[in-house]
């Protein structure tokens, strides 16, 4: 696989002295054809950037963000996994797992060098993060262990904190009085496959305590964006304690693999509203599902 030169060059400032001291050729060429194949370019740039930044901010400070650390591990954990569910050669995706098993280590080793007086804590802070995350997300604990074998790692005693989102105080409320909320909602689960559950959905409204994660389609974001500037912009819904209708979506929509959705919605809005783009029948959908919901 060809590499876009500068991908590689902005990825290699960050992580090349891990893969140069623990990988020979075709490890290396191996991770690197897997990060640039799935994607994980930015993923990982943003990962070594923010362990970087905890490490310096320790040296000026004098002391660590864990609960930082821990979130970080268990988003760490939770995307790889994700792309490797996708690879359906077994041997591939063994081969893939040992490669990061590995590098997650040499990072490990990296952090010690670099904050020998935190190392300690702040390897059992991703240890925890990440076994939060085979915890939460029911991953194979058994085969997770033999990967990174933390199977002496007992947590079963300690709460683990990890903060995925932060807290947002908007919520939204629904008009019944002009719009019918349980009609739209079978709309997109039976007619318009865009939900996993109509009682998620459902939980978006009148409740400014609940935070369940609505799961959508992750190959509909065009409809979901277009969907709720139309709810908008009609008034059946409005939005409680600030402006933040983006804010609020983003921070409770993600897909059915449960993974957020990483796009800037004001400006994916923005771009469907100015670019002459050949999306009739969405419009017509919704147009459609606005003469369904309306109530006269």
């Amino acid at each position: 696989m060809e590499v876009k030169q500068d991908h590689s060059l902005s990825l290699k400032v960050l992580y090349q002295y891990i893969l140069e001291r623990c990988f020979d050729k075709d490890e290396k060429q191996l991770i690197e054809t897997f990060i640039f194949e799935h994607s994980l370019a930015s993923e990982v740039e943003q990962i070594i950037g923010q362990v970087e930044c905890i490490i310096e901010n320790a040296g000026q400070q004098g002391n660590v963000n864990y609960e930082a650390v821990k979130t970080i591990a268990y988003k760490i954990l939770k995307k790889f996994n994700t792309v490797l569910r996708n690879i359906t050669d077994e041997n591939e995706k063994n081969a893939i797992k040992s490669h990061l098993s590995k590098l997650a280590k040499c990072i490990i080793v990296e952090i010690h060098q670099k904050a020998p007086s935190y190392s300690t804590t702040i390897k059992e802070s991703i240890q925890q993060g990440m076994q939060q995350a085979v915890l939460i997300e029911e991953y194979d604990r058994r085969d997770f262990e033999n990967y990174l074998q933390l199977d002496y790692l007992d947590i079963s005693k300690r709460k683990v904190s990890v903060v995925i989102e932060s807290e947002t105080k908007e919520y939204l409320t629904w008009n019944h009085k002009k719009a019918n909320l349980k009609r739209l909602i079978h709309l997109l689960k039976n007619d318009y496959d865009c939900l996993k559950s109509q009682n998620d959905f459902s939980t978006l409204f009148d409740n400014p305590d609940n935070k369940t994660k609505i799961k959508w389609n992750g190959n509909k974001p065009d409809f979901l964006v277009l969907l709720f500037s139309l709810l908008y912009d009609k008034r059946y819904i409005e939005i409680k304690r600030g402006k933040g209708l983006w804010k609020i979506i983003k921070s409770r929509f993600v897909d059915f693999d449960k993974n957020s959705f990483g796009f800037d919605f004001p400006k994916k809005l923005n771009k469907l509203k100015t670019t002459p783009t050949p999306k009739g029948n969405t419009e017509k959908s919704l147009a459609d599902i606005d003469k369904e919901i309306r109530i006269v």
